[in-house]
């Protein structure tokens, strides 16, 4: 038996078109959804990276200056081959995260005690959210998207490089 190739995709930056459509559509979405491609948008965070952000990490910052966190094994953040490494926050963003963390809605979410590893971002039944969920959402905005751009055929990875060309 002959192993399979891994299939490697080119980076695909969303243009600056679709990048504006696609955070047109954030506004009609879940708060804790939006933030969490946001994260990704503005951090570069890979998805697992965003999903298992501990709430150990957020709070109120006092100054406007970018925040560096480091991630990885450290503080639970499942990074690539579980390195440790340092990501910065824009203080805007890190500012909204604070206010997600003690919003009446994630309170409520966090109240039903099944989030043990003490995530971030937490679904309604109180659980860390599974990637297939954000992934299913990634997708839904690429279908709405597509029949009004036809080259938007994006993957959430694609929030990364994106990340680093703009």
């Amino acid at each position: 038996r002959e192993q399979k190739k891994h299939v490697t995709r080119t980076l695909s930056p969303l243009t600056q078109e679709h990048l504006n459509a696609f955070l047109q559509h954030l506004a009609i979405m879940p708060e804790d959804k939006v933030l969490i491609f946001e994260v990704a948008l503005a951090t570069g965070m890979r998805l697992q990276e965003v999903l298992t952000i501990p709430e150990s990490i957020i709070f109120n910052p006092e100054s406007t200056y970018p925040i560096p966190v480091s991630i990885g094994p450290k503080n639970g953040v499942k990074t690539k081959f579980s390195k440790q490494r340092h990501v910065e926050f824009p203080a805007s963003l890190m500012f909204k995260l604070h206010q997600y963390l003690w919003s009446s809605r994630r309170q409520r979410y966090a109240a039903k005690g099944k989030n043990e590893s003490g995530k971030l971002f937490i679904s309604r039944q109180g659980m860390p959210f599974n990637s297939n969920t954000i992934e299913k959402s990634f997708s839904d905005i690429r279908s709405v998207l597509s029949k009004q751009y036809v080259d938007f055929n994006y993957a959430i990875h694609d929030l990364r490089s994106t990340y680093a060309t703009y």
